[in-house]
């Protein structure tokens, strides 16, 4: 199971974080896009989805654990990186 943990801080009132590369690399990030966020009581779980501004979301948000697709390249993006530092470690 993929990860990804990001530092939560204080701005002014409020609290703000990150959104990883990761979970956007299918977006259109030339586009001004905004992150909708939305809590289900019932089952405990942030959903997010990532929308064009002026736009609605679907009704179904998608769930905030990244898709299998996702998922997946993460992973082997994951296992490169460590090869890569093993090896320079290596030498």
């Amino acid at each position: 199971m993929t990860k990804i943990r990001r530092k939560l801080y204080s701005r002014g009132s409020s609290y703000e974080t990150t959104i990883p590369m990761p979970i956007l690399f299918d977006s259109n990030l030339k586009s001004k896009q905004d992150v909708v966020f939305e809590y289900d009581k019932t089952q405990d779980r942030w959903y997010l989805q990532i929308v064009e501004r002026g736009k609605e979301p679907k009704k179904k948000l998608s769930k905030l654990s990244v898709n299998k697709d996702l998922r997946e390249q993460l992973r082997r993006e994951l296992e490169k990186n460590i090869k890569e530092l093993l090896q320079e470690q290596m030498k």
